[in-house]
């Protein structure tokens, strides 16, 4: 399973697990450190964030990132990294993450993630609201903001 079908399968979990919307590798200048693979909006200040690891080398390497050993200031409120089946234990984790397996046909949940509190806007809330800011900013500079923003049929909501 290569790194890009894991993204796309770790875009449908999140759609399919209350997201109203996700984004997947999204390059910001103002990012934390780290390009998400994928992260979505589930509420106003409840994000879900999910690393995509296709070898253990990867996830050993991706423990040894500032933003990993200093959480804070890291993206998403909830955590999970997704994998191929049996490639991550759930006791491998690092604290409060969660673990994802890709099988075949389905994304299955090892190991629920722990809430990642970010009370006083250490970086981590304050940098999605900036990742949101460069969507819409792309948005406008690109001329789609009139589209965006005129109200929805009812029809157009699924």
């Amino acid at each position: 399973m290569t790194h890009a079908e894991l993204v796309k399968r770790a875009e449908r979990w999140l759609l399919g697990h209350g997201c109203a919307f996700a984004l997947t590798e999204l390059v910001v200048i103002i990012s934390p450190g780290e390009i998400p693979d994928a992260i979505g909006w589930n509420g106003p200040i409840s994000t879900i964030l999910v690393e995509c690891k296709t070898s253990r080398a990867d996830f050993l390497a991706d423990q040894k990132k500032s933003v990993r050993r200093i959480p804070t200031g890291g993206l998403g409120r909830y955590r999970y990294y997704l994998c191929p089946k049996g490639m991550l234990q759930a006791e491998e984790m690092p604290e409060k993450w969660g673990l994802l397996w890709a099988y075949p046909k389905q994304v299955r949940k090892i190991k629920e993630s722990e809430y990642f509190e970010d009370t006083e806007w250490q970086g981590g809330l304050k940098n999605e609201i900036k990742m949101l800011i460069s969507v819409i900013r792309r948005a406008h500079l690109r001329g789609l903001l009139p589209e965006i923003c005129a109200p929805l049929n009812m029809s157009d909501v699924k």
